[in-house]
């Protein structure tokens, strides 16, 4: 990789982490400056080594990018500033347009594109950070999270969790009888081990979904609000005009905007911004996990590693 590309990128990753971790949020200039930047340092390479495919393979990265952002973005798993510093990366690094196919096939397997391994180490990297970032608060908020894990678990809450707390069983006890009683070792050992990952993966939800009900959750005025907070739980007013109370925002929003927070400014300002019960209503914000570190470090490991080693077990 050209180390002027190397260099913006890590720029822009280190004030992306250090905004994120500050303040929960990646600013736009910093976003769209790197999409930009990203394009036109291409399109000054294309000029200079007179190599369209140095472009091409810029938009490939940005177009590539703002699919896998969109993705994670509508799932609810990224912000909308994750996703876009994740399309500027896209852009600055780009994806090689390596033409004809059977060059690109064979450049492919003599080096994963950069790019790719960025995300492969971004996300194992992400997963680490993420499962520690949660245990830190479940920790921290030990008393609430305990509370919240026990209510989640009451059996009696969800006829649904006894269901599958049932197939868990047969699973188990299939397993157990594939390992004794099945003829070739991978019909013993993938069963069992597809088991362990089903339980580890369903206690681990009722852990996460623990920790977001009881230290992820921020109760808010309405000028505390930034647009693209995430809004946990639907907020319906009455505003008075013979509608009941109408809906303003709620989760399926994927990001507040700047509309709905002028509106619940101006209701609170003429005191109708209440409750069912006439009281003053709060809004919950979600206070998600800042995820640009993880690329940063995705980046780096990136950088210096690479996925030779990877290349190399798999050959």
């Amino acid at each position: 990789m050209n180390i002027l590309i190397f260099l913006i990128g890590l720029a822009a990753l280190l004030i992306g982490s250090f905004t994120d971790l500050k303040k929960r949020e990646v600013p736009d200039w910093l976003n769209y400056g790197l999409m930009f930047t990203g394009i036109g340092v291409s399109l000054l390479f294309s000029v200079i080594y007179w190599d369209f495919w140095i472009l091409l393979s810029s938009i490939i990265g940005l177009a590539a990018m703002f699919v896998l952002g969109s993705i994670m973005f509508y799932t609810g798993q990224w912000g909308g500033g994750d996703s876009k510093m994740i399309m500027g990366i896209g852009a600055l690094i780009g994806i090689p347009a390596s033409w004809p196919l059977k060059e690109m096939v064979v450049s492919w397997e003599l080096q994963v594109p950069f790019l790719f391994s960025f995300i492969l180490y971004s996300f194992v990297v992400g997963a680490v950070y993420g499962l520690f970032w949660t245990i830190v608060l479940a920790i921290k908020h030990r008393k609430g999270f305990v509370a919240e894990f026990i209510y989640l678990l009451d059996m009696r809450r969800n006829i649904t969790k006894k269901i599958i707390r049932v197939g868990f069983i047969v699973i188990i006890l299939s397993s157990v009888g594939l390992l004794f009683f099945a003829k070739y070792f991978i019909l013993k050992i993938v069963p069992l081990g597809l088991s362990i990952l089903v339980i580890i993966a369903y206690w681990m939800y009722f852990f996460i979904k623990a920790t977001e009900q009881s230290s992820m959750i921020k109760h808010v005025q309405p000028e505390e609000l930034t647009e693209g907070d995430w809004i946990s739980s639907d907020v319906f007013v009455d505003t008075g005009e013979g509608k009941g109370r109408v809906y303003i925002t709620g989760p399926k929003d994927l990001g507040i905007s700047k509309e709905q927070i002028q509106k619940l400014i101006s209701l609170k300002a003429h005191g109708k911004l209440k409750d069912e019960k006439g009281r003053k209503l709060l809004i919950d914000v979600k206070i998600g996990i800042p995820f640009v570190p993880s690329f940063l470090f995705g980046y780096l490991l990136s950088y210096f590693i690479g996925t030779g080693w990877l290349i190399g077990l798999i050959r």
